[in-house]
């Protein structure tokens, strides 16, 4: 991995950022520059306890207006809500934040919804230990000797295809620009990458039941 680039995770599988707590800067600016580096509508998730994403936050890393952001009641709603929009194939990528860790079957279903769809999952949580999901990421952010900038270390703990890589961004604060500067271990595994999935034959339908349950959570 050079520097400069961001985190590359495949599609058509769902990954975990863990959290220190909701709302972690982290770990969602993580889940952004994901997002960011992917076209189409992004579905992000929160729990009623979670302060919403700030979109001042997303300058210099992705469209505030390609994020639609939903506020569940239950972490159990989230988990659905999230499985939804993943087989739905209407957004390419789902964030979904959690106060309780997921489950092996719930992250079985999950990664079962991104693989019908070929959508991108990223489940933001505290560590659920053994889980269908392909990568797991600690972020943290610490101070940067240039007040200007905020340093981020992404740890990748988890890596199904192939050896973990961990990267050292920095944010500027007036730009709101990401850059990595360091990385360290090995990259990706050599599998072929996830396609597109049979979502656009049926972009229709997601659509459809993307905004039924958009409309029924209260989103906009």
């Amino acid at each position: 991995m050079t520097m400069g680039e961001k985190p590359e995770l495949r599609p058509g599988r769902v990954h975990e950022v863990l959290a220190r707590e909701a709302g972690d800067s982290a770990a969602r600016l993580f889940a952004l520059c994901v997002a960011g580096d992917r076209a189409g509508a992004c579905l992000w998730i929160i729990g009623k306890h979670s302060p919403p994403p700030c979109p001042h936050g997303f300058h210099g890393v992705t469209d505030p207006n390609a994020v639609l952001i939903v506020q569940v009641r239950t972490p159990l709603d989230g988990l659905w809500t999230a499985e939804e929009g993943l087989r739905s194939g209407a957004v390419r990528t789902v964030i979904v934040e959690s106060e309780k860790p997921v489950d092996l079957l719930q992250s079985r279903r999950l990664q079962l919804a991104a693989e019908a769809s070929g959508s991108l999952g990223l489940f933001l949580g505290p560590d659920s230990g053994n889980t269908a999901a392909e990568t797991r990421w600690r972020c943290s952010a610490a101070p940067h000797e240039d007040r200007r900038l905020i340093r981020f270390d992404w740890e990748q703990v988890k890596n199904k295809k192939g050896s973990n890589t961990r990267l050292e961004a920095l944010r500027d604060e007036a730009t709101g620009r990401v850059r990595v500067v360091a990385a360290s271990g090995g990259g990706a595994g050599s599998e072929e990458r996830a396609g597109s999935g049979p979502a656009s034959g049926h972009r229709g339908r997601g659509e459809r039941r993307l905004a039924a349950l958009l409309a029924e959570h209260g989103g906009a």
